[in-house]
């Protein structure tokens, strides 16, 4: 298997907009198609060390770089198999070690490598914000879904995000190293947060500003709060937690060693 990084390395990928798809499908062994399909959004079919993806039509140009992406990585990680994908950008179950979710996680280092990811976030050191994640979506030609799960990923803070699909019918999050697991995310959304207001907002409306953590978890001191960052979007809202106080996070890592050694 090829990572990533040799891929992009050997179609000379030096900056985000060196990143093409279909070029490096291409170096890959891969013939890209579009096509009407039926029950699946992209599919893959190989013989030997050639293959064809084919990606519906119809899609938004940021679905389908990634659906080319979720297949290449099909190829260079499950070779001698075929595939139909109904993609979804991020698996639901973190721990997770579907081949669905390898693909998503291979397709995601191929659109927004890591070090050119590093160096778009350095370059607004300091600020975290919906902005800034659509920014870099817009940089990597990414959805903003993919986009903010990269940066909570590799931007070094302290940040959850969370999505509350329509009617809270789905629900996923995904953190940074920086914020442990034992802060549970709350199941539901408050109706003291910023994402409350979005419930029956219209597309693309945002609300942001000082939260109190205990909207967003459980178990936290009342004088905790956070920043919270909410934009809703056709599918849902897309939360982005960041939490600035500093003793929320000792506070719990100080409880959590006590318990540990009152064993």
């Amino acid at each position: 298997m090829r990572r990533p990084e040799e891929l992009l390395e050997r179609c000379y990928v030096d900056s985000p907009d060196d990143i093409d798809l279909e070029v490096i499908a291409f170096e890959a062994g891969l013939e890209v198609r579009d096509r009407a399909l039926t029950g699946c959004e992209a599919s893959l079919v190989g013989y030997g060390d050639k293959g064809i993806v084919t990606v519906t039509t119809g899609v938004s140009p940021e679905r389908r770089r990634f659906s080319i992406a979720h297949e290449i990585g099909h190829w260079e990680q499950h070779r001698g198999q075929s595939f139909s994908c109904r993609i979804e950008e991020r698996a639901l179950d973190k721990a997770a070690k579907s081949k669905e979710r390898e693909a998503d996680d291979y397709a995601s280092t191929l659109m927004m490598p890591t070090g050119l990811f590093k160096e778009a976030i350095q370059m607004n050191k300091g600020s975290v914000s919906l902005s800034l994640v659509s920014k870099l979506a817009a940089t990597f030609r990414s959805s903003f879904p993919a986009a903010a799960i990269r940066y909570v990923e590799l931007s070094g803070e302290p940040v959850v995000l969370v999505f509350t699909g329509v009617g809270n019918a789905r629900r996923w999050t995904s953190r940074s190293r920086r914020v442990p697991e034992h802060l549970w995310i709350k199941t539901g959304i408050d109706g003291d947060s910023f994402a409350s207001d979005l419930v029956h907002a219209t597309e693309l409306t945002k609300r942001q500003g000082k939260m109190p953590a205990e909207a967003w978890f459980d178990s936290v001191s009342e004088d905790r709060n956070l920043q919270e960052h909410s934009i809703r979007f056709a599918e849902g809202i897309y939360t982005l937690l960041h939490l600035t106080d500093e003793e929320l996070l000792e506070e719990r890592m100080s409880a959590k060693r006590a318990w540990r050694n009152r064993e």
